[in-house]
Formats: structure tokens, sequence, C-alpha cells
């Protein structure tokens, strides 16, 4: 299947069960660097529109966290591994 110079991919549902899931092409698949049963994140910008990556943005969150904890207590990490 090629992808239109816009960009534009359609995508198709299904009945799985009482949800609805959505089927993505290899190459949309590919591009994403998902297998299934891997997570994906629908997640709706500022205009309205939807992005579907593998980014986590609960996960980044955390992450960040963590590295500004251990940047606030860099001394006490630098005793630690002494």
């Amino acid at each position: 299947m090629r992808r239109p110079a816009c960009g534009i991919t359609r995508l198709r549902t299904t009945q799985i069960g009482d949800e609805t899931g959505v089927i993505l092409p290899m190459e949309i698949r590919d591009e994403l660097g998902v297998e299934p049963g891997d997570s994906v994140f629908l997640t709706r910008l500022p205009d309205g529109a939807f992005r579907l990556t593998r980014y986590d943005p609960e996960f980044a969150a955390t992450i960040e966290n963590a590295r500004d904890f251990m940047r606030r207590h860099h001394e006490a990490f630098k005793k630690l591994a002494e």
C-alpha cells in the first residue's frame, strides 16, 4: 500500500468483542516500530487533531522527574557511589 504524498492513510475499524479496533497497515506498523500486543498512544493536539505514536507521555514525565531528582541530589548520589 503506497501512502499518498499528503501523508494521509485511510485506516479501517473492526469489531473486537465489545470494542472497536483500528487496523494498521504493515507499512505504518513498521514505521511506528510496533508489533501486535504493543501499546500505542493517541494524543489529542491543541488544534483538535490526533497523533498516534509509541511515545508514552506519562513515562516521559516520570523519567524527567527522576532526572531532575538526580540533578538536585547529585552530591548525595556521588557519596553513595564511594
